[in-house]
């Protein structure tokens, strides 16, 4: 019975995420985030029901108000990336691949060597005095 029910939620969410129509952004960057946010949130979603934990239970447990977890189940952007790292860790749901503790902080250490070779001055980046001709 229980696969039963996994299966329909997951064709339901298979067929909203088909179906959620993705804003008009301006590039094909923003256009696979905001896909990216939506599969999240279908992830999240599963993990939630799958627990059988309501929304207000969720929210508790990842100390975010539940509007918030609408809104990531609902795959919106805005999001802080914080609250849905929260949610992603409390039910299981990977946003990378698997990996150990090791080569996380490997992946970390290279991340750092990257932007130390970047060059200083973008690097640090220089704020520009903008002139609004006021």
């Amino acid at each position: 019975m229980t696969t039963i029910v996994l299966m329909v939620v997951m064709l339901n969410m298979e067929v909203a995420i088909n179906t959620v129509s993705t804003p008009q952004f301006p590039t094909n960057a923003a256009r696979k985030a905001a896909r990216i946010a939506i599969l999240i949130g279908a992830l999240i979603r599963i993990g939630r029901l799958e627990r059988r934990w309501s929304e207000q239970e969720a929210a508790e447990r990842a100390n975010i108000s539940r509007g918030t977890l609408r809104k990531i189940e609902a795959g919106n952007t805005s999001v802080a990336a914080g609250s849905i790292y929260a949610l992603c860790a409390l039910l299981s749901v990977p946003l990378f691949e698997e990996m150990g503790e090791r080569d996380l902080e490997a992946k970390i250490k290279m991340a750092g060597l990257r932007l130390e070779a970047l060059p200083k001055r973008i690097r640090e980046g220089k704020e520009e005095e903008l002139d609004d001709g006021f």
